[in-house]
């Protein structure tokens, strides 16, 4: 870079500017960029869903820019991702492929058939739950449902016994074999339970530590079955 640096400039575009080495950080001109307000980035989105002709569910575009946490490139990536799996998609696919010219008219092949045959299992428009999916967030009654199970209104019993642990041994059996990601259970039970005015500030101070301490024996190898488990066990307990 210094030989060529009389006539060429060179541009380094990162998320994390500490990504870069020292080295090479202190002979550059640092400028940040702030991401998009969410006006602006529903904005593009909706004029990216428009140009394309999507049809979509009302919230989709807010689900977007949650489940990528405001990364307006990550939203086109999952909208893009979302646009694919509808049967719209698909028949623009295998119509691509067919011409007309005056009165001849050149048919889709076989493989195309497969596309339209197999464009009419397919959903017609882009859903909430398709986002969420694909952007693996993980449905909001999975949560709502591993939370309730914690309160002493769903297990209708005083204090923590076999019949509440039981109880948790069969939902977070269910949610395991759903497949859903640990690590993005642990996340999404902080933002529902921490964010939450009716746990107090004692309770959330314990359901931090647990959360905290799961996530760091998550990322040593340990057991996703266990983990979960175990934090919405002591979670149940700092509840009783």
């Amino acid at each position: 870079m210094e030989t060529y640096s009389k006539t060429t400039r060179f541009c380094l575009i990162c998320n994390y500017v500490t990504r870069i080495i020292d080295p090479l950080a202190s002979r550059c001109a640092k400028f940040r960029f702030r991401p998009l307000d969410e006006n602006n980035a529903l904005e593009r989105l909706r004029f990216i869903a428009d140009e394309e002709k999507l049809n979509y569910q009302d919230g989709v575009l807010e689900s977007l820019l949650r489940s990528s946490e405001g990364d307006l490139r990550k939203a086109i990536t999952f909208l893009q991702s979302s646009a694919k799996l509808t049967s719209t998609a698909a028949t623009s696919a295998a119509g691509s492929s067919s011409k007309t010219d005056g009165d001849d008219v050149v048919m889709a092949d076989a493989d195309d058939e497969e596309v339209l045959a197999g464009a009419a299992d397919r959903p017609t428009r882009i859903t909430v739950r398709m986002v969420q999916e694909i952007a693996g967030v993980i449905p909001e009654d999975v949560i709502n449902g591993l939370v309730a199970a914690t309160k002493p209104a769903n297990t209708r019993v005083t204090g923590f016994g076999d019949a509440v642990f039981r109880n948790l041994v069969n939902v977070v059996e269910e949610v395991i074999l759903a497949g859903w990601s640990a690590t993005q259970i642990l996340t999404q039970l902080h933002d529902c339970i921490l964010l939450d005015d009716e746990y107090s500030g004692e309770q959330k101070n314990r359901i931090s530590w647990t959360l905290s301490e799961a996530e760091t024996r998550l990322t040593d190898g340990a057991d996703e079955h266990i983990e979960i488990l175990n934090v919405l066990t002591q979670i149940a307990k700092a509840i009783f």
